[in-house]
């Protein structure tokens, strides 16, 4: 497991959170009624035998992966894999700890 700015990667040995696999299963699923799966890999930007396994609940998955879904299917995604969203992450603000170590 590797953590950077608020984004996990996940080995090919590590399993994915249950809730982000089948999200992404139902999803998938639907879109290949309509393109077929290999065509569904293809628009999320990998091959189809990674998006097999994402919604079979296994890595791997790293950053690349997550903004690549992400650009197809939103920000949900970070609900999913249980990751605070871009737009939730703010920065630190130490001002009010040092005011009262100071003190």
């Amino acid at each position: 497991m590797k953590a950077s700015q608020g984004y996990r990667e996940w080995s090919t040995t590590e399993e994915l959170p249950r809730g982000f696999a089948e999200w992404l299963n139902d999803v998938v699923r639907e879109q290949e009624k309509e393109k077929g799966f290999r065509k569904t890999a293809d628009e999320f930007g990998v091959d189809p035998s990674i998006l097999s396994r994402w919604i079979g609940g296994m890595g791997p998955l790293n950053r690349n992966d997550i903004h690549k879904i992400e650009e197809k299917l939103g920000t949900s995604v970070h609900t999913f894999l249980i990751l605070a969203r871009p737009e939730d992450v703010e920065p630190l603000d130490f001002s009010s700890m040092i005011s009262t170590i100071v003190l």
